[in-house]
């Protein structure tokens, strides 16, 4: 009887940013019950990844779940699959931080373990055609996409076999492979995937099935057994009872006796989970390929991000002389680069603050140590940061950085350095640029005409502003604004100048608003902030001196908010020249199947403004940071 080879596989990954808790209940309930149950049937072998933030982890907590890996290693059962330490979406970072972070896990696997991994795991399946000669280039010899991935590519994979790819002249070989968690129309355990592939392709000669690690915990739960080591020991009892049928292999083992099924060539293509993710309204996966670059494009939290970890990139390429300097700026880099952060991806990912705070860490701390601290000059650049094919304005200090968005005249990145914070991140549900994330970002409300009784406008956001040449002070910008309303008899509307000024851990915002018509107008003017503050590092909220209590929302009439916060002693004050009202509520996001999660505090500054013809009123609003 003819057996049909069986590669299985366990890629496991933990982004950074998870907490300690969430890190220890996922190894009692999936990596240990796995290796440990593995160790006791020593004739199944399974190739595994670890990303390297996860292995230093579990290096650190758990030595004794080192050892045994290594044991297997050492005893040829488990084949290790290398990659990006930090788990990206390799399409979407820099070459040289591509081959950087291959390069970093293949160092820190054979310095562990004695061996040097030949194989690449691809994070959700992520693959361009120019991946080809970026393995090769690090010595990997081979990789996984999924089977669906070789049929949407018109690539035959009945047999199961490999087959070859090329860029540049340069090969690797891509297995087909069947995901317990992407596959399926649910998620399956490992026999019961390799059970209905084996009744689907009655002709294969291999089957190659894939299995995350953090799934474990969640299909012992379904069974209602007493411990997740029973559910692996039933996995590993079944393929043993069913050596007759099949024979377990690894990629290696398997290159070394058999044939590829000859070259082929796969467009730009990812998991469906991811590109489901990222836009699933508009996004048709049964006719579209879709984009990689699509991730970083589908919500502000991802394109800042991205913006950002481009910008730093560039920094850390113009650093000369200073190998050591440019070594740790780039790690530092590296570590933000995690995919987790650009989608919603299975343990929250762009959703979760946490690890979105855990990505901007790694960026600011890598920015900072590209500065030359006694050669560094607080001043402005103009530089088209976020790609628009506009220039946005960036003031960099040595407090803070602030990226100014010319045509709103509002802060989108604000980068708080000594906590590593951007205090601008905030995740909203189909967020876009008519109702942006930022400081000092502007609306015109409820304004009508006095005389003529007649509403002009509803609330909206200006982003009509023009860049004015600034005189002095040199930290200063200056941005004016004509907004016209035509009505029947007259036509109304204001001009509004604003300045932005920086200065050592504060921003002021100066607002002189002025009515040219001839008609009286009143409005109420807001200038709204949402701040990357979540309401659990709250230690307490003062209004105008005295204590107060952050419910879901709070409307007071005040000069000052204070918002003081547990984590590094920082604290924020928003404070106003005029009588205003202000506001403040939690920012609570609701997305896909997590949970509410909170993201930030929004306030609101308003003033009810009465202008004569001709008159013009002057606002100010100050943000301090302390720490």
């Amino acid at each position: 009887m003819r057996k049909t080879a069986v590669i299985l596989g366990l890629y496991n990954h933990l982004p950074e940013g998870v907490s300690d808790t969430v890190l220890e209940d996922t190894y009692q309930t999936c990596y240990r019950p796995f290796l440990s149950t593995l160790n006791r049937f020593p004739e199944i072998s399974v190739v595994m990844h670890f990303s390297g933030c996860l292995l230093k982890k579990l290096e650190n907590r758990h030595p004794e779940f080192f050892m045994l890996l290594e044991e297997l290693i050492g005893k040829r059962q488990v084949e290790l699959l290398g990659g990006a330490f930090y788990e990206p979406i390799l399409p979407l970072i820099p070459s040289p931080d591509r081959l950087g972070q291959i390069e970093l896990l293949t160092t820190y696997l054979r310095k562990s373990f004695g061996r040097r991994s030949r194989g690449c795991w691809l994070q959700e399946y992520s693959w361009e055609p120019w991946l080809a000669s970026t393995m090769q280039t690090c010595g990997i010899d081979y990789s996984f996409l999924l089977d669906e991935q070789f049929q949407r590519a018109g690539i035959e994979s009945g047999s199961g076999f490999p087959i070859l790819t090329e860029d540049q002249g340069r090969c690797v070989t891509i297995f087909p492979v069947f995901d317990c968690d992407r596959s399926f129309d649910k998620k399956l355990s490992l026999e019961n995937a390799v059970d209905r592939v084996l009744e689907q392709r009655k002709n294969a000669e291999l089957i190659s099935v894939m299995m995350s690690g953090e799934s474990i915990g969640n299909l012992w739960k379904n069974t209602g057994l007493e411990s997740p080591d029973i559910v692996m020991e039933q996995t590993f009892v079944w393929f043993r009872k069913n050596t007759l049928s099949i024979d377990i292999t690894t990629p290696t083992k398997f290159l070394k006796n058999r044939r590829t099924a000859g070259r082929a060539y796969f467009p730009g293509m990812a998991s469906r989970q991811l590109l489901l993710a990222i836009n699933p309204v508009r996004y048709d996966y049964a006719t579209n390929h879709g984009s990689l670059r699509q991730a970083v494009a589908w919500h502000p939290c991802a394109r800042n991000l991205y913006s950002k970890m481009s910008y730093v990139h560039l920094q850390i390429g113009q650093l000369r002389g200073d190998k050591a300097r440019k070594k740790n700026a780039a790690e530092d880099l590296w570590a933000a680069q995690g995919a987790d952060a650009f989608w919603p991806a299975p343990f929250g990912g762009i959703v979760d603050p946490r690890i979105r705070q855990a990505a901007w860490k790694g960026l600011i701390e890598a920015e900072q140590t590209t500065r030359h601290k006694s050669a560094f000059k607080s001043g402005f650049i103009y530089a088209d940061i976020d790609f628009d094919g506009e220039k946005e304005i960036l003031w960099q200090a040595n407090d803070f950085n602030a990226y100014v968005n010319q045509a709103a005249a509002n802060v989108f990145i604000l980068d708080w350095l000594k906590p590593r914070r951007n205090l601008c991140d905030v995740f909203i549900t189909d967020s876009d640029e008519s109702d942006p994330c930022g400081l000092f970002i502007d609306y015109i409300s409820e304004e009508h005409d006095a005389t003529i009784g007649n509403q002009i406008s509803h609330p909206y956001h200006i982003r009509t502003y023009h860049a004015e040449k600034a005189d002095k002070p040199a930290d200063s910008l200056v941005f004016s604004a004509d907004l016209r309303f035509a009505q029947p008899i007259a036509s109304v509307g204001l001009q509004i100048t604003k300045r932005l000024q920086f200065s050592k851990k504060k921003i002021s915002v100066q607002y002189a608003i002025s009515n040219p018509s001839m008609l009286s107008v009143n409005t109420v003017f807001s200038v709204r902030n949402t701040l990357a503050l979540l309401p659990s590092e709250l230690a307490q909220v003062i209004l105008d001196g005295k204590a107060g209590l952050l419910e879901d929302d709070l409307d007071t009439a005040c000069h000052c908010v204070d918002l003081l916060s547990t984590e590094n002693s920082m604290s924020l004050r928003i404070e106003t020249k005029q009588d205003a009202k202000i506001s403040l509520h939690k920012i609570t996001t609701k997305h896909g199947v997590w949970n509410p999660t909170d993201q930030g505090i929004d306030t609101l500054c308003s003033w009810n403004l009465e202008l004569t013809p001709g008159e013009t009123l002057i606002r100010q609003l100050d943000l301090y940071l302390q720490i």
